[in-house]
């Protein structure tokens, strides 16, 4: 299974990126530099605080009926153990819908008030 997933990826690759850019690589021995940034791009993590705690988030490529999507896990160890998910085709909102998913649930186990997601969102 992933070996499906990475020559979806390699097909991916080939599809959505420009043409130039491929041209390019090609024509200057560059193609595995090429590649490997380009599959380094897909993956994302890294930090950011909310409400006074350190949180964490991690951006990952899923393949799903051959179209690539991406899965966003939050974490905010230091006020929960809850695991905000998210799966979208956004990769610019991946965080956010995990984010999202998070304070549902931190509000719903009483973690959160109203209050504390209205001070985050700056109403």
């Amino acid at each position: 299974m992933k070996h499906h997933a990475f020559l979806g990826l390699l097909v991916s690759f080939a599809v959505l990126a420009p043409q130039v850019q491929l041209n390019e690589a090609f024509s200057l021995g560059g193609f595995k530099p090429f590649l490997t940034s380009q599959v380094q791009s897909l993956f994302r993590s890294g930090d950011f605080e909310f409400l006074g705690h350190f949180c964490f988030y991690e951006v990952n490529p899923s393949f799903y009926r051959w179209e690539l999507y991406y899965k966003g896990i939050v974490t905010c160890p230091g006020l929960s153990n809850i695991r905000g998910r998210s799966k979208t085709r956004s990769r610019s909102g991946v965080i956010n819908d995990a984010m999202d998913n998070y304070i549902e649930q931190a509000l719903a186990r009483n973690i959160l008030t109203q209050e504390d997601v209205r001070e985050y969102r700056g109403y």
